[in-house]
């Protein structure tokens, strides 16, 4: 029997996402490629809306003290 993942709609991993990210302590790629995944949509990006929509979450749940850590050590 083969296992396949249950996907969710966009909306779904969008408001799943702030968890998400709370966490994992994910950066941008991270939480892209997770919200792909959890949904079988690949080219979120290329969707202006979708885009948008999915920045806005991540923008809202980010921990910007951290990354701003991250990026001033490098």
């Amino acid at each position: 029997m083969e296992n396949k993942a249950t996907v969710i709609t966009f909306q779904d991993a969008l408001s799943q996402l702030a968890s998400f990210v709370t966490d994992t302590r994910c950066d941008l790629d991270s939480a892209y490629d997770w919200v792909c995944e959890m949904t079988g949509i690949y080219h979120i990006c290329d969707d202006a809306g979708m885009w948008n929509q999915f920045f806005d979450a991540y923008y809202d749940a980010a921990d910007w003290e951290l990354i701003n850590d991250v990026y001033e050590s490098v």
